[in-house]
């Protein structure tokens, strides 16, 4: 069974009002947050709140 699948994909289950939590550098992925952004922008998703980590 194939585990990988697209971005697109990932992120369709994330539901208007998430909490989304990421970490910066590598815990930091590229391909999801461009999802996000996608379905941001096409009003597929109207709001999401994402923290952002910093590692100090």
């Amino acid at each position: 069974m194939a585990k990988l699948t697209t971005a697109a994909k990932a992120v369709a289950g994330v539901r208007d009002g998430a909490t989304v939590s990421l970490g910066m550098a590598i815990g930091q992925p590229p391909a999801l947050l461009a999802a996000l952004a996608d379905r941001l922008r096409s009003n597929d998703l109207k709001k999401i709140r994402l923290y952002y980590k910093i590692a100090m």
